[in-house]
């Protein structure tokens, strides 16, 4: 009795003669991953590090004009025509951060960020990672931005923009 059921346990697992799945037989040939960019209409892509982000890989001006800043020495444009600020707390439309120049004393900021004119790099060697996306997609506490004053003149304002380079702290 032992015998007979033995083999049919291994005759059913192994060579499956009949369809014992659930769906009869069908194969959903159209199957997409669901992941929390499902619902997502931009573009997005993943980075080793930070995981997935929204954006392209692309370098926009923005982006390139950064990393010529950190890149080529006596560059027209300085890092001290930049303002950066300390992201403390990430709300719809606006931040709570901490301006560089401002000392200590978080503020609140309204993010007035161009999509066309935003990138992402990683704190090491300044490595960008993407650009063309929402900003509030993608910022979160910890992060710096960046926004040139010289070209956008808005630095002395309430409001961030239209120019933002979120910089990511990689641990």
């Amino acid at each position: 009795m032992l015998l007979v059921v033995s083999f049919a346990f291994l005759y059913f697992r192994y060579f499956n003669p009949v369809n014992l799945s659930w769906n009869n037989g069908s194969v959903n040939e159209d199957f997409e991953q669901e992941s929390a960019f499902s619902d997502f209409g931009g573009p997005y892509m993943s980075d080793s590090e930070l995981g997935t982000v929204a954006g392209e890989s692309a370098l926009n001006e923005v982006a390139k004009e950064f990393l010529y800043v950190f890149h080529i020495p006596d560059y027209e444009v300085k890092i001290t025509d930049y303002k950066r600020y300390s992201v403390q707390h990430v709300l719809d439309t606006e931040i709570d951060a901490i301006e560089q120049s401002d000392g200590n004393s978080a503020r609140r900021f309204k993010l007035e960020c161009d999509p066309s004119k935003t990138a992402l790099f990683k704190d090491r060697d300044m490595s960008f990672v993407s650009s063309g996306f929402a900003v509030k997609d993608v910022l979160l506490t910890g992060d710096l931005i960046f926004s040139n004053c010289s070209t956008s003149g808005v630095c002395a304002s309430n409001s961030i923009g239209p120019d933002c380079i979120i910089v990511r702290i990689v641990k």
